[in-house]
Order: C-alpha cells, then sequence, then structure tokens
C-alpha cells in the first residue's frame, strides 16, 4: 500500500495530489502535501512550507518534512543538537529510572525555601 493510500484509508480524506497542493485533515492535525516532479523548483517547495508543514512526497512516498523556522526556533535548535545537551538527558532518564531524584519538599529544604 503507498502512502497516499495508506493516508486516504487512515483519515478517510483523497491525498492523490501529483503536481498539486492538498491537505490531509484528521482531528485537529492537518498536514499539506505535495509530490513533486522533476520541474518542481525548490522556491515553490519553500513557498508551501513558510507557513505550515508540508510532506513532501516523491513517487507517493515521503522524502522531506519542511516545517516554518524563524531565528526563536534556531535559538533551540542548535542546544538540542548538541552532543552534551544529548547526554545530559540520557543521564537523567536514568537516574529517573533508577529512582535517583530528590522530592520537591526536600529541593525547598535544600535552598532554604520551606
Amino acid at each position: 500500500m503507498g502512502l497516499e493510500s495508506l493516508i486516504s484509508s487512515r483519515f478517510g480524506t483523497e491525498a492523490t495530489c501529483i503536481g498539486e497542493f492538498s491537505r490531509i485533515d484528521a482531528e485537529a492535525v492537518a498536514m499539506k502535501t505535495v509530490s513533486i516532479k522533476d520541474n518542481a523548483t525548490a522556491e515553490d517547495l519553500l513557498q508551501q512550507g513558510a507557513d505550515e508543514e508540508v510532506l513532501v512526497l516523491r513517487d507517493g512516498h515521503p522524502i522531506a518534512l519542511l516545517t516554518p523556522f524563524d531565528d526563536d526556533d534556531l535559538e533551540w535548535f542548535i542546544p538540542e543538537r548538541d552532543p552534551a545537551f544529548i547526554e545530559s538527558i540520557a543521564r537523567a532518564r536514568k537516574q529517573i529510572a533508577e529512582g535517583d531524584t530528590i522530592s520537591m519538599e526536600d529541593l525547598k529544604k535544600e535552598f532554604g525555601m520551606d
């Protein structure tokens, strides 16, 4: 089953969009899709992704997701991909899994906020 057929069966929405743009709505989720042809330009795709997410398909298969992105997003994007940050999140998850945590009450006491 191709992606467009899967989307149509899952969401009950016609998802065929060869050479044109369509919108897939499911509950509160909307995703614009575009199937590219050899003559599609990057500018065309970027214009479509300026305000909302666009799933880019080639031969019915997803190849990219265009997401609106601005300076505020960039402030989060770079640190979230920093290996040291990612490792700190992994350590924190391990501590939680091992029960190595401190209660809010104990934390307040430690900082003299009780």
